[in-house]
């Protein structure tokens, strides 16, 4: 979780800073975000597997997978961006 603020504190830094949208802080920023939500992924996972027996809400189980699932995606695009050279 401090890491998932820890991404958020340098998203808002990036707006202020200018210096912080380099390709070398986007490439660490990228990859963080990638090992970070492919860790929520596999934990939200685990959970759905561990808590669907116990009676636990499908909603919200989807929900959590469907934000860990975008927000892995939306740091995979932000990755080929920068491998591309492509960022604005």
């Amino acid at each position: 979780m401090l890491s998932l603020i820890g991404l958020i504190f340098f998203g808002i830094l990036q707006i202020f800073f200018p210096s912080l949208r380099s390709g070398g802080a986007e490439f660490l920023l990228s990859g963080a975000g990638i090992v970070i939500f492919s860790l929520f992924l596999t934990f939200d996972l685990k959970r759905v597997h561990r808590l669907a027996v116990g009676g636990a809400s499908p909603f919200l189980l989807a929900l959590s997978l469907y934000l860990d699932i975008f927000n892995l995606f939306l740091y995979v695009l932000r990755f080929v961006a920068v491998m591309g050279g492509r960022r604005r």
